[in-house]
C-alpha cells in the first residue's frame, strides 16, 4: 500500500507457454474500497535480447501516491523455468507511476513504466525448480530459496536484496558437470542499491557509484560483541579496505586497516569459544569467488594465504546445496586448499593497526590491470577451528566462524602501484 492507501500487485502469470511467464501489475484506491483495480499492466519485456524472457518471483514496493517498484528474476531464454537449458538469470525492476487525483486516489488511468536490469551480472545459471519438493525427482536447483525483496529508504530509493549464486560453488568431489544430489551455486546475498533516478517519493535520488575503486573506508567502534548490548572489540573493528596491483602485475596487494591486531589474546577472550582471530577480504571475479586472509591465535603468529573460497554443502528434501562458503588455509589434506603468500601486521602507537598481504596474481585467478574484482569486502571473523578443518559435522552443528565486523562493498579494476 502506499502513501496515498492505493494497494499496488505484482505477479508473474503461470503457463506452460514459457513466453507468457511475464510479470504484470495492477492497483485499487481505497476510494473504491479496493474493489475495483486498474487494467493489469505488462511491466517486463518478454525479450531474449535483454535477458528478460520468462519471469518468476515477483515482488512489489509502495512509495508516495500512485508510485510502486515491481522486482523479479528474468532469464535470457523463453523455456520452463524448471528446466534444464543454462539459462542465465537476473534481476529486472520496472519504477511504474499511476496517474492520482488530487486526493493521491488511482484514476484508473495506465501507469507510465521504467525498466531496468539490477544486476551487474548474471546471479544464477541453469534452472529454477518450480516443483517444490517434487524437484529431487527432476534434479531441479532450488538454491535461490526465498532471499528476494524489494524496499526503499527514507528517500524512496529502492533497495533490493537478492540470492547471487553464480559462483558455481560446490562440495568437492561433486562438481557441476553432473548435479545429481549436490546443486551448484552458493547463495551469497547481495543488495542493491538505487543510486540515481526518481525515487518512490517523486523526488530524484543519490547515492555512492558502483564504479570501480581502490578501497572503502569504515567507522570505528562498530565491531560489537554481542551485536545486541554488546562492547566494541577493538581487536575486530575493521577501519578500510584496499587493493592495489604491483607494477609488474604479479602481486596483488590486499590491505586492511583495524583498530588493534596486536592482542589477539584478548581480542579471543571476547569471544567465548574462539580460538582464530580471522581477517578475510573476498572478491569475486568472473564466476568465482576469491580470498586473501590473515589468521592469528593467542600465540601471535600470524599466517597469511589466499586461493579460491570453497564450500560445505548440506541436504534437505530438494537434495544438497552450499550452506557454508570457506576460506581454508595452507595445510596438508585435501580441505586445506589456501596458498602461503607474503603478509606482515604494523601497529603504531596512536593506531590503527595495518594488514598487508602480497598475493601472487597466480594464486587468485590472475588479475590484470583490466580485470574486474566486484564485491569486494573485508571481515573480521571469530572461529573455535580453522576454516580447513570445517566439515559437514561442524557444518551442521553450526560451528562456524562468527563474524564480528566488516566493511563491504566495491569494485575493482587494478590500477597498479
Amino acid at each position: 500500500m502506499d502513501t496515498g492507501r492505493n494497494l499496488v500487485v505484482a505477479w508473474t502469470v503461470s503457463s506452460s507457454d514459457p513466453a507468457l511467464r511475464q510479470t504484470w501489475v495492477s492497483a485499487s484506491s481505497a476510494a473504491s474500497g479496493w474493489t475495483t483495480w486498474t487494467a493489469p499492466v505488462q511491466v517486463s519485456d518478454g525479450s531474449t535480447a535483454t535477458g528478460d524472457a520468462t519471469n518468476v518471483f515477483p515482488w512489489v514496493k509502495a512509495g508516495g501516491p500512485g508510485r510502486a517498484d515491481a522486482v523479479w528474476y528474468g532469464s535470457n531464454l523463453q523455456v520452463d523455468p524448471s528446466s534444464h537449458n543454462n539459462q542465465a538469470w537476473n534481476v529486472f525492476m520496472s519504477q511504474v507511476v499511476f496517474p492520482t487525483s488530487a486526493s493521491g486516489a488511482v484514476t484508473g488511468a495506465a501507469p507510465s513504466r521504467q525498466l531496468v536490469k539490477v544486476t551487474p551480472h548474471p546471479m544464477h545459471f541453469d534452472d529454477v525448480c518450480l516443483m517444490g519438493t517434487g524437484c529431487i525427482e527432476s534434479q531441479g536447483n532450488r538454491n535461490l530459496a526465498d532471499f528476494f525483496e524489494v524496499n526503499i529508504d527514507g528517500t524512496g530509493a529502492a533497495e533490493v536484496v537478492y540470492d547471487d549464486t553464480s559462483n558455481k560453488l560446490v562440495q568437492p568431489p561433486n562438481t557441476c558437470t553432473v548435479q545429481v544430489a549436490d546443486h551448484c551455486g552458493a547463495g551469497v546475498i547481495t543488495v542493491a542499491r538505487q543510486n540515481g533516478g526518481p525515487g518512490l517519493f517523486g523526488t530524484r535520488v543519490s547515492g555512492p557509484s558502483n564504479a570501480p575503486t581502490s578501497g572503502l573506508s569504515d567507522s570505528s567502534g562498530d565491531a560489537l560483541y554481542p551485536v545486541i548490548g554488546g562492547a566494541n572489540q577493538s581487536g575486530f573493528d575493521v577501519r578500510s579496505s584496499q587493493l592495489s596491483l604491483s607494477s609488474d602485475g604479479k602481486t596483488l596487494n590486499v590491505t586492511v586497516q583495524a583498530a588493534d591486531l596486536g592482542r589477539p589474546l584478548s581480542a579471543l577472550g571476547a569471544v567465548p569459544g574462539a580460538t582464530n582471530v580471522q581477517y578475510v577480504t573476498r572478491w569475486q571475479m568472473g564466476n568465482t569467488v576469491y580470498y586473501a586472509a590473515m589468521e592469528n591465535t593467542a600465540a601471535n603468529q600470524p599466517i597469511f594465504y589466499a586461493g579460491k573460497a570453497q564450500t560445505i554443502d548440506l541436504c534437505s528434501v530438494s537434495a544438497c546445496f552450499p550452506h557454508v562458503i570457506t576460506y581454508p588455509e595452507p595445510g596438508a589434506g585435501p580441505t586445506f586448499t589456501g596458498v602461503a603468500e607474503t603478509g606482515s601486521v604494523s601497529c603504531p602507537a596512536t593506531g590503527p593497526c595495518t594488514l598487508t598481504i602480497s598475493v601472487k596474481t597466480a594464486d587468485v585467478g590472475s588479475p590484470t590491470s583490466t580485470s574486474l574484482l566486484e564485491s569486494v569486502g573485508a571481515y573480521s571473523l571469530a572461529a573455535a577451528i580453522q576454516e580447513g578443518a570445517e566439515d559437514n559435522a561442524t557444518a551442521q552443528s553450526d560451528t562456524v566462524p562468527l563474524e564480528i565486523d566488516g566493511v563491504c562493498c566495491f569494485n575493482f579494476r587494478a590500477s597498479k602501484k
